[in-house]
């Protein structure tokens, strides 16, 4: 309850999340609500409503959220959930999944030297895709976040890469993005 009205109550004009529910999904499209200064901390803030963009899982999914008030549009230009390895954990049969969203953002005002559209990714990699349990199924995932990129001049890059965080720079300049 408390991160969900942390969201609401951010300043940021975009959010990405890797793991948001139907929950938090509905919440950022609800309409604004005018905080009180009369109020301490986060009560002190104003909520705002968001277009919303969130992949069709049912459980989790990544999301793409951005407010309403400072942009025009939120287009989804691709959900990925990519099948990694099957593996066993407990006994029980599971799917490693990495998930890959890609929006385009449109602004009421120029972001900086970029214009006023902008495209986001937000990625989540499976934990052990992440670390390095299959070496194939990471390098392959590096190969195809760097299409993405490329394919679609993406600018921005959110994710949750687990075990894999720091080699993110690493890996996307060996496949020749900067």
């Amino acid at each position: 309850e408390i991160a969900y009205r942390r969201i609401l109550k951010c300043p940021a004009q975009v959010v990405v999340l890797c793991e948001a529910t139907k929950e938090v999904e509905d919440l950022l499209k609800q309409p604004p609500v005018q905080g009180s200064p009369d109020q301490e901390g986060l009560e002190k803030r104003s909520t705002h409503e968001h277009w919303v963009v969130r992949g069709e899982e049912r459980e989790t999914a990544v999301l793409v959220a951005a407010r309403k008030d400072n942009t025009t549009f939120l287009e989804c230009l691709s959900y990925e959930v990519h099948k990694d390895h099957d593996y066993k954990e407990k006994g029980k049969a599971k799917e490693a999944r990495s998930r890959m969203l890609v929006c385009r953002i449109g602004f009421k005002q120029n972001v900086g030297h970029l214009g006023k559209e902008i495209v986001v990714c937000g990625v989540h990699g499976h934990l052990r895709t992440m670390k390095m349990e299959w070496e194939a199924v990471w390098v392959e995932f590096w190969d195809r976040l760097a299409r993405y990129i490329d394919y679609y001049s993406i600018m921005f890059l959110a994710g949750d890469f687990n075990m894999s965080w720091t080699e993110v720079p690493r890996q996307l300049q060996r496949r020749g993005l900067h």
